[in-house]
């Protein structure tokens, strides 16, 4: 996250007794690989505020580590045999319960943004865009269809893309995907905070942000080297 981007998210008003709630997901994450943690291998200064000024669970565990059917455990809060997802190549069940539903039949609007990969389908609408770009576009048709988003509201995602520079997001109903230039990580940080700054709705959020990295390739920006 780029410190001077961070920085500039605005205090939001909450309701009484409904926080605004950010879920922040990264994708192949040993729980242990955090400052505060106690690895020193690794420097996350922003995850170790969050810890400090927030609630830490250190024996929480994943019960299916694996990509898609994990990403159901989570969303759904149910086990691995049981989600709305059971292999790497599967679609979130349209009648499946989520966190995005049951937050929102107690109040909640909905968001998110980032990498989803819980929808890959093949009869998807592709993008229309044509001409010198399309082989660039032409690898990031998985656009994941409405009925297939865990019942998100807004929606800023995209799919199984694993690009860590020059990636895309799907905008809303957008048949067409937006350029996010530069580091994907950043890119989609920078979209969760000017939605959080300039959100006005009088319904509590909850918002997820959900990041590629660490995920293979493992590729940084310069400043990380």
């Amino acid at each position: 996250m780029r410190l001077n981007k961070a920085n500039e998210v605005k205090n939001m008003d909450m309701p009484a007794g409904r926080p605004n709630v950010i879920y922040i997901l990264s994708d192949e994450h040993r729980g242990q690989a955090m400052g505060h943690a106690g690895d020193v291998n690794v420097q996350t200064p922003w995850m170790d505020r969050l810890a400090a000024q927030g609630a830490g669970f250190d024996r929480a565990y994943a019960n299916c580590p694996i990509c898609t059917p994990g990403r159901a455990s989570i969303f759904s809060g149910r086990h691995a045999h049981a989600a709305p997802m059971t292999t790497h190549y599967d679609v979130y069940k349209p009648a499946a319960p989520s966190t995005a539903t049951v937050l929102q039949d107690h109040g909640y609007y909905t968001a998110y943004f980032g990498k989803w990969h819980c929808g890959v389908v093949e009869d998807q609408i592709p993008p229309t865009m044509r001409g010198s770009e399309e082989e660039y576009w032409g690898i990031f048709r998985q656009r994941t269809p409405e009925h297939l988003r865990g019942g998100f509201q807004e929606w800023a995602a995209y799919e199984l893309v694993n690009v860590h520079f020059e990636g895309i997001v799907y905008r809303n109903n957008d048949v067409n995907p937006t350029r996010v230039d530069g580091y994907i990580a950043d890119g989609v940080t920078d979209l969760a905070i000017d939605y959080m700054n300039s959100y006005d709705r009088s319904e509590p959020l909850f918002m997820v942000l959900s990041l590629d990295p660490p995920h293979f390739p493992m590729t940084v920006p310069d400043r990380f080297r």
